[in-house]
C-alpha cells in the first residue's frame, strides 16, 4: 500500500492508500512501516483491523501512533 498505485517492479499487486481496506483483507501478514505524520496516525483502526484475515498477523515496525492501540487491544 502506498500513496498511488502504480506499478512497483518485483511486486504483484500495489494498492493506494485508499483502498487499504482492502489490501488488509488479502494479508496473511501486514508490516506497518511507516512516519508517523498526521496522515498516518491512527491508519490501522478499528475498520482496518475487521477487515484482516482471522489469523493474520499484524507486525508493527512504525511508530506505535501509527495503530490504534485501543482498537488493537479489543480486536
Amino acid at each position: 500500500v502506498r500513496r498511488s498505485a502504480e506499478p512497483v517492479d518485483k511486486f504483484d499487486r500495489v494498492f493506494d492508500r485508499h483502498h487499504l481496506v482492502d489490501a488488509l483483507a488479502t494479508a496473511d501478514f501486514v508490516v506497518v512501516a511507516c512516519p508517523l505524520t498526521p496522515e498516518t496516525e491512527g491508519m490501522i483502526g478499528p475498520r482496518e483491523l475487521s477487515s484482516m484475515k482471522r489469523g493474520a498477523y499484524l507486525i508493527n515496525v512504525a511508530r506505535g501512533g501509527c495503530v490504534d492501540q485501543g482498537a488493537l487491544i479489543a480486536a
